[in-house]
């Protein structure tokens, strides 16, 4: 039981083995947003990126180098005061320096409002308008306070993160600490919680439910599928 922090879109409260649907809300804020807004600001700086292996090497950059700061003007002032700054080191010998992007980047997984930046709210992306998208400390406490009230305390107790964008360092204290910013003077606390292999969440999960002996029954032919279509998956699951 809890409530499920993806690191790619999704955020999903369940019950003792259900999913309260109503409640589940999509973000545009993930790490698709972080590696494409790393790109941008290295195309800037003059590096030609363009191909699929170049978005590789970017995304192993964001995963080497980017961390989530607990407060952003404090760690501005730490990097001024750094002596030595990390980099990442491509095979030519060239260093690539993020400076402030090192953490102003990720900090759009909880402040998508910064200047300049426009991510539209999946719950609200009528064609044409451009709405701020909500940080995810924002999307937990939607998703708590749209989930049964008896549930409500548990589920702020039980924030499991998952997926990729949920290792970036500082991720686990920051959301913690953001919610519990948000529960000031009401009743609630907020505990996170962040196994050591969450970004294999997806691939682990899967594998427990096909070693499962009633897996067969929830799979579909292509005949099925053919003659009910996708309708049909939500009997079998």
């Amino acid at each position: 039981m809890g409530l499920i922090v993806g690191g790619c879109h999704d955020m999903h409260a369940g019950w003792k083995g259900y999913n309260f649907k109503y409640a589940n809300h999509t973000t545009n804020v993930a790490g698709r947003v972080l590696t494409d807004r790393l790109m941008s600001y290295l195309r800037s700086k003059g590096y030609a990126l363009s191909t699929l292996n170049d978005r590789r090497l970017v995304e192993d950059i964001k995963h080497k180098l980017c961390y989530v700061a607990m407060d952003v003007k404090d760690e501005v002032k730490k990097l001024h005061n750094k002596l030595q700054l990390e980099y990442y080191g491509l095979p030519d010998d060239q260093r690539v320096y993020l400076h402030e992007s090192q953490f102003m980047v990720p900090e759009l997984l909880f402040n998508p409002r910064q200047k300049g930046t426009c991510l539209v709210d999946a719950d609200h992306n009528e064609e044409g308008s451009c709405v701020p998208a909500g940080g995810w400390a924002d999307i937990v406490s939607k998703v708590v306070q749209t989930s049964p009230h008896f549930t409500q305390r548990l589920l702020y107790k039980n924030i499991i993160l998952g997926g990729g964008s949920t290792m970036l360092p500082g991720t686990e204290d920051r959301l913690q600490q953001d919610v519990t910013t948000l529960l000031t003077g009401t009743e609630f606390e907020a505990s996170c919680v962040a196994f050591q292999d969450r970004d294999l969440a997806a691939w682990i999960g899967g594998s427990v439910v096909a070693s499962m002996p009633t897996f067969p029954k929830m799979c579909l032919s292509r005949k099925d599928y053919l003659e009910k279509g996708a309708a049909i998956i939500h009997q079998r699951i």
